[in-house]
């Protein structure tokens, strides 16, 4: 149950606690005490939360061998979690394929393999070529999609996930389909993506879109689109939401 803090069930009581330093949060310091069992859940979902900002570069690299069951922020352990969604989840591994090929139709299979200095090497093979090759040496959109792929198709989601700036380094084309994997994931899990791409809110219903700005007095301000004046009747007659955010349309549309 979630309280509003206007009121509580009858068995609680208000106290009062002092902590030893204004930069210490509360939620860390009583959400470990068994006797605070709703702090403990906010904890517990305020840890579990995965924020990513994946690298190129990082996702090249080649890891230990070992299988691991989340993708890092930055991506480079993508060998270790296609290896153990391929130990313990090959059926989840191949919905990933299957909608890694519908965007890249001449991807066949990725796998992750050990060399025989004990690291991971992810290889790709593509359709018209017999040999498959190190994915380093693939496009970085193809590489961040399929990482983008694992994180929206985790077998066991975590409560939000946070993407930053999907559109670096994909094909416009991508990003519309991007948008529609996202959509299907918030199924089973909450998602914040930020993102400076019109090609990507294209694809958004305006109720999912909300602006941010810096307000006067040097706070963000955050306003949904779909209440923005004037952007609903737009969207009615087929204006776009990116060309209405180009446009300067939003209230709150200014780099």
């Amino acid at each position: 149950n979630v309280s509003t803090g206007e009121s509580l069930p009858a068995r609680d009581h208000w106290t009062t606690q002092a902590l030893i330093s204004p930069d210490v949060l509360a939620v860390s310091t009583f959400g470990r005490l068994r006797e605070n069992p709703r702090i403990h859940a906010l904890l517990d979902f305020i840890t579990g939360w995965h924020l990513s900002h994946l690298s190129a570069n990082d996702m090249r690299s080649q890891p230990i061998a070992g299988a691991q069951e989340r993708l890092s922020p930055s991506g480079d352990n993508l060998a270790n979690v296609v290896q153990y969604l391929a130990d313990n989840h090959p059926e989840r591994l191949e919905k990933i394929f299957v909608a890694l090929r519908r965007r890249v139709p001449r991807i066949d299979r990725i796998d992750a393999q050990m060399d025989r200095s004990g690291r991971l090497l992810l290889m790709l093979k593509d359709k018209p070529f017999g040999e498959s090759i190190q994915a380093r040496y693939a496009s970085e959109g193809t590489m961040k999609l399929l990482a983008y792929l694992v994180q929206l198709y985790d077998p066991n989601s975590p409560p939000l996930i946070g993407i930053e700036e999907p559109e670096n380094f994909l094909h416009p084309a991508l990003l519309a389909e991007l948008a529609e994997e996202c959509e299907q994931a918030t199924a089973h899990t909450q998602l914040i993506v930020t993102t400076h791409s019109p090609f990507f809110i294209d694809h958004l219903d305006a109720k999912q879109v909300h602006a941010l700005s810096r307000g006067e007095d040097g706070y963000t301000v955050v306003k949904c689109v779909a209440n923005m004046r004037g952007i609903p009747e737009m969207l009615e007659t087929g204006s776009s939401l990116g060309d209405l955010w180009m446009s300067n349309f939003f209230e709150y549309s200014s780099p």
